[in-house]
């Protein structure tokens, strides 16, 4: 792998990763469609997931079959270019990674306040509801609050995982580059 063609990677796993990023938002959004329109339930939930098959095509294929794109937009190498090092490579992709959570997490800090705060004073909230048998009605959640709210999770556990530098995608990436780098055996098979 050269330079270009792990420059190339890293700006088709970028872009894979605010693809992924936009169908989550398009989920929540959708889902507010349908609430607004409840008499077209089916028609509504139909266009929903034949929307959704392309995105979901396009950030798999960006993520993790992206190796034949990155080869057609780099062409041809000359061979006198060196290989690309692992230490580049793995570098490559955490600062990439890392530079992508720091986008998600700034868009899900108002999140993840909430969830500190609920964190304080939830317990406080669930013992008093036990002692005087009640129920608060900030515990009872719509459709769309729900969905909202697994969106929300999505994204910050996303954002998080990026942060850290995604490790399980890099050794995925770095297996890959270690089987494809090895010649390989080929024994003389005699007809």
């Amino acid at each position: 792998m050269t330079k270009m063609h792990l420059f190339a990677k890293l700006v088709l796993t970028t872009l894979g990763i605010f693809i992924l990023l936009g169908f989550l938002t398009y989920v929540e959004f959708s889902s507010r469609l349908a609430m607004e329109y409840p008499d077209d339930v089916i028609i509504t939930l139909l266009v929903i997931i034949v929307s959704f098959a392309p995105l979901c095509i396009l950030a798999y294929y960006l993520l993790f079959k992206s190796d034949n794109l990155a080869r057609k937009m780099v062409g041809l190498t000359n061979k006198d270019t060196s290989d690309v090092s692992r230490i580049w490579v793995v570098a490559g992709f955490r600062l990439t990674l890392f530079f992508c959570g720091v986008i998600i997490i700034s868009g899900s800090v108002e999140f993840l306040v909430r969830v500190a705060g609920f964190v304080i004073v939830g317990p406080g909230l669930i013992v008093n509801m036990i002692l005087y048998k009640y129920i608060d009605t900030t515990f009872r959640l719509g459709f769309r609050e729900w969905l909202r709210l697994f969106v929300d999770v999505c994204r910050a556990a996303l954002g998080i995982y990026l942060i850290s530098g995604a490790p399980h995608f890099v050794r995925w990436q770095i297996r890959k580059l270690d089987t494809c780098s090895q010649p390989k055996n080929v024994e003389n098979q005699t007809l």
